[in-house]
């Protein structure tokens, strides 16, 4: 809503707004991340690169990245990465303090995403060193996600005998253990996707030191020199099955042990292959010293082909199973204690340790889909692995160059990184309660003469949203345009095609929605006093009234009802006053247009001509000079016509009382106009004054009692007055080539009767550096220039 003091506003928007949310947004489920230090790397592939600006530091301090949280957004986050080539690595890091990346929900996050995965947006920065102009060009093709995990605590743990508790101490593999004994790791949020990289962390409780020594006297102790195999099988997203056998009680430092089945670890250097095992237990059996040599240096290695075959587990689907294949030799201590005790050989064999897990935790690394954007390709499309969202000025939309085509989109074939706005301004209007197939008619109210007359006149396209992008509307479509693209007041009627629709989400969805767009210079269009539905035009029609009815506009709410009622119209209104018509011609009027079409005779040929026509075809305007030969570059440019135009003064929408312009449209009109009546070799241009600022630089001593600031103000209002006196009264000509003397204003300043005596008088032009050159008499430069007076003057005190 606007101000009340407000009545005017600019449709196109100025660089006085505050910057919109610009960015794009990725969603894939690979996003999904529970807990623990969580690192998202994003890899974009970009065109249009231009290496001096475009710089690895400048493209990762243009953006912060937000994430879909549980309660919100989270973020924003600082970006590191690197670019490698033309492809842009960015990255940055949720830390364990940090609240889940779940899936986007518009109750929960707002904004418009087609979409339930989670998402990360990147936004660019208001402060950052690239602006949006920098990065506008830049395409995108191949995008893809990476995450990499440590410390996923929420798992969901089962075994042979039943389901475990992960927060509390537990027997991964039962209290007896044997081979083929089963441990079940559940976790969706890993194996629901397309794993490079899965790791177990098992913290032990209790574990021996080293098991070798901790089976004193156990008759197959050498079984557990190296450790305990256990094979790890799961399936991932790709429904790929990965398997290895790996030690089971391998552990670091802090007793923890590390299983990674992809990629399967290295043997290590002191172990040999199957077949050197084969061949070195075959050298044993033989008794040879060669062999015993080998079988002392391998005598804590079990041959392959003594160890009892166990298969590996089935995969299960959302779980790790990590499978026994060898076991903690409870069974030989049930029977060699027994054999023990018969032989009274006072052997005690401690008790066989039971696999205990006092902590457990998960990392892991996935990766999405790697999907070209710019693609036409309808497979690549309908994945929703990974999703490309441009996040515009109102809303969001899905992006993919198949959707483009799909649409027939006839505008910008590339697809961009950022949303692509082409236009330097857009005026958008959301219309409800209509259909495709509606026809609809919009009143600009426009401020009439508020438009900038020194800019270029400039066509409008409109355009109506039609599947979240703009559809230009057709000549048949676009029926009506009185407006003369909002350089004044007028009716727009629109014909809505058959693609229109309302369920968008690059703008608010429920309306319809046209787009008024200019391409540059948005000062050329007015201000707007308003935009209203369902307008209509009406003509007065002469039935014998008062011929003084039309001396004057017909005021607002003069029209209350239908002189025949309608049905279908409830209400009528009449917001603002007539416009148009004119009194009857008086007699005078009369013998002059006579005596002036006499000699013109409907052509400009002299100047005279040119001047007089266009007066009486624009009442508005109060002057027009002719300046033959003369053209934009040159006073002698033989061919050429330079009409120059001064607008009636009483212009109260004027951009600048002190130089009045002629409005834009006014000027377009009155070329259009003269070039209709003149010679088809006559090279044309109407246009407003030269105005050339003159300013007073002087010191000044008022009388007693009189305050500096008071009468200062009031002395610079009457330096104003002087040197412009046709903006103050409407009789006084603007006259061209006029000339000022220094003289005489120094003695007008101190006739005034509050002035006491005034020093260091200066007088001059002020220049475009604003620079004032002194002169004691002043003219114009050129025959289409006007002298008028500055917005200020300088004023000092004497002290």
């Amino acid at each position: 809503a606007l101000p009340p003091e407000q009545t005017k506003w600019r449709p196109f928007g100025g660089a006085d707004l505050p910057p919109a949310h610009i960015g794009l947004a990725l969603a894939s489920p690979v996003l999904a991340m529970q807990e623990g230090t969580r690192q998202v790397k994003i890899s974009l592939a970009l065109s249009n690169l231009d290496g001096a600006l475009h710089t690895a530091t400048a493209l990762t301090e243009a953006f912060e990245a937000y994430v879909t949280g549980p309660k919100g957004w989270l973020g924003p986050f600082d970006l590191g990465g690197s670019l490698n080539g033309s492809t842009l690595k960015l990255a940055f890091t949720l830390q364990v303090t940090d609240a889940a990346v779940v899936g986007y929900s518009a109750a929960v996050h707002g904004a418009s995403f087609s979409t339930q995965a989670p998402l990360v947006q990147l936004l660019l920065k208001p402060d950052a060193g690239l602006r949006y102009a920098d990065l506008e060009n830049l395409g995108l093709g191949v995008a893809q996600i990476q995450v990499d995990v440590s410390g996923l605590l929420s798992v969901a743990l089962e075994n042979d005998n039943g389901s475990l508790n992960p927060k509390k101490a537990f027997q991964p593999f039962g209290a007896q253990p044997v081979a083929g004994s089963r441990f079940m790791i559940g976790s969706s949020e890993a194996l629901s996707k397309h794993l490079l990289d899965l790791k177990v962390y098992l913290g032990w409780q209790g574990a021996p030191a080293n098991l070798y020594s901790y089976y004193e006297n156990y008759a197959h102790r050498s079984r557990l020199n190296n450790g305990v195999n256990a094979r790890l099988v799961y399936q991932d997203r790709t429904g790929q099955l990965q398997s290895a056998s790996q030690d089971l009680m391998a552990r670091d430092a802090n007793g923890v042990s590390t299983l990674s089945p992809n990629p399967p670890p290295p043997a290590p250097a002191a172990y040999a292959s199957e077949a050197n095992e084969r061949r070195i237990f075959s050298l044993l059996l033989s008794g040879s010293g060669v062999g015993r040599w080998l079988g002392e240096r391998f005598k804590m290695r079990r041959p392959i082909y003594l160890r009892t075959h166990i298969p590996a587990p089935s995969p299960r689907s959302g779980f790790i199973t990590v499978s026994l294949e060898e076991d903690f030799l409870h069974a030989d201590y049930r029977k060699e204690s027994v054999q023990h005790a018969v032989n009274q050989d006072k052997i005690v064999l401690a008790e066989p340790w039971t696999p205990t897990v006092q902590s457990i935790q998960l990392s892991y690394s996935a990766i999405s889909d790697a999907v070209d954007m710019s693609a036409d390709d309808e497979n690549a499309f309908a994945s929703l692995d990974l999703q490309l969202f441009h996040i515009g000025c109102f809303g969001q939309r899905r992006e993919h160059a198949f959707i483009r085509r799909r649409l027939d989109f006839v505008g910008d074939k590339q697809l961009r990184l950022l949303p692509h706005y082409p236009n330097q301004g857009e005026l958008l209007i959301g219309l409800s309660g209509l259909k495709a197939g509606d026809g609809v008619s919009l009143l600009m109210q426009a401020a009439e003469g508020s438009a900038d007359p020194e800019l270029a006149a400039q066509k409008l396209e409109w355009a109506v949203l039609c599947d979240n992008h703009w559809r230009t509307l057709t000549p048949q479509e676009l029926v009506l345009d009185t407006s003369n693209d909002l350089r004044t007041t007028g009716i727009v009627s629109v014909t809505l095609p058959h693609e229109s629709d309302t369920d968008n989400t690059w703008l608010p969805a429920g309306r319809i929605w046209l787009r008024a767009a200019i391409a540059q210079d948005s000062g050329a269009a007015c201000q707007l006093i308003t935009v209203a539905v369902n307008a209509v035009e009406v003509a007065f029609v002469d039935q014998g009234n008062d011929p003084k009815h039309l001396a004057t506009t017909l005021p607002a709410g003069s029209i209350a009802k239908l002189k025949t009622p309608q049905a279908e119209i409830k209400k009528l209104s009449q917001p603002y006053a007539g416009f148009g018509g004119a009194p009857t011609e008086t007699a005078e009027h009369l013998t002059r247009r006579a005596a002036e079409r006499l000699r013109h005779r409907n052509r400009c040929i002299t100047p005279w001509d040119y001047e007089r026509m266009l007066l009486e075809a624009f009442p508005s305007v109060h002057r027009v000079k002719c300046i033959p030969h003369a053209s934009e570059t040159s006073w002698l440019a033989p061919g050429h016509v330079m009409l120059i135009a001064i607008p009636d003064l009483r212009n109260q929408n004027a951009v600048d009382k002190l130089r009045p312009r002629v409005d834009l449209n006014t000027l377009t009109l009155m070329t259009e106009y003269a070039r209709a009546h003149c010679g088809m070799q006559v090279k044309l241009k109407v246009r407003n004054p030269a105005y050339q600022r003159v300013r007073a630089d002087f010191k000044v001593r008022f009388m007693a009692g009189k305050p500096f600031n008071f009468y200062r103000n009031e002395l610079e209002q009457a330096l104003i007055r002087a040197l412009s006196p046709w903006a103050f009264d409407a009789t006084r000509e603007i006259t061209f080539s006029g000339r000022l003397y220094r003289s005489v204003l120094l003695d007008f300043v101190e006739e005034l009767p509050y002035v006491d005596f005034v020093s260091d008088f200066k007088l001059g032009i002020v220049d475009d550096a604003d620079v004032l050159h002194d002169a004691a008499d002043i003219a114009a430069a050129t025959p289409d220039a006007i002298l008028v007076s500055d917005t200020t003057h300088t004023i000092n005190e004497i002290p």
